[in-house]
């Protein structure tokens, strides 16, 4: 196995998605360094309306930042920014490139992860070759206009039954309902505005951390 698809299996935390808007005057640099060291194990870069280059340079950037921190670096969607950033892997949703296809390009090391938010699209993602699976939107979100209705803590629930491979469910996911998650033997949860809208976004992310893993550290 490969080591960063072992270290994803391992991994207990937070999954950071960089948001332009959202992140205000940080910079991803700083973001990534702050949080890294609180609880955020895996970031994933999805841009929209910049140049191919910029996205690139972008790219080239934060995977730099995430090596140096210990951190997973995934694109999203773009697997051609994938592979000149030489970052770790692609998140796929329903309507991007086939898994086949990607998988082809990208080959078995690289992480590939993909959306599934109904069973239908659970049902692809069991039958393809990835290594995580993101259901959702869990909650309500008003991050990604096309999220769609929330599916709830019970699919999450049927996700985890129909697979050994690790669940990192999205959307809407916060201070005030990530515990319902781990309760159910969720440990990695992908989060947006709970971490990048703080003002705080040390102190948000370690408390985030703290409630994901505490049933975890109860046992």
């Amino acid at each position: 196995m490969n080591k960063n698809i072992k270290k994803l299996k391992n991994i207990k935390g937070i999954y950071l998605i960089l948001d332009r808007k959202l992140a205000g005057e940080r910079s991803y640099r700083e973001i990534i360094e702050k949080t890294s060291k609180h609880g955020v194990k895996i970031v994933q870069l999805r841009e929209k309306g910049i140049t191919d280059r910029q996205y690139i340079e972008t790219a080239i950037e934060i995977k730099d930042v995430c090596r140096k921190n210990n951190v997973l670096f995934i694109v999203n969607d773009r697997i051609d920014i994938a592979l000149a950033s030489k970052a770790d892997g692609v998140h796929l949703g329903q309507d991007d490139m086939p898994v086949e296809y990607a998988r082809k390009i990208l080959g078995k090391n690289k992480i590939i992860g993909i959306s599934a938010g109904n069973e239908e699209e659970l049902k692809y993602a069991l039958n393809s070759d990835v290594d995580y699976i993101s259901p959702g939107p869990v909650f309500p979100t008003a991050t990604k206009n096309d999220a769609g209705k929330p599916i709830g803590i019970e699919f999450v629930k049927l996700t985890l039954s129909k697979t050994d491979k690790p669940v990192i469910p999205i959307g809407g996911i916060d201070l005030q309902n990530v515990r319902e998650l781990s309760k159910i033997g969720i440990n990695k949860v992908a989060v947006i505005s709970a971490i990048l809208k703080a003002n705080n976004i040390e102190t948000e992310t370690l408390t985030l951390y703290q409630n994901l893993l505490k049933p975890f550290h109860n046992r």
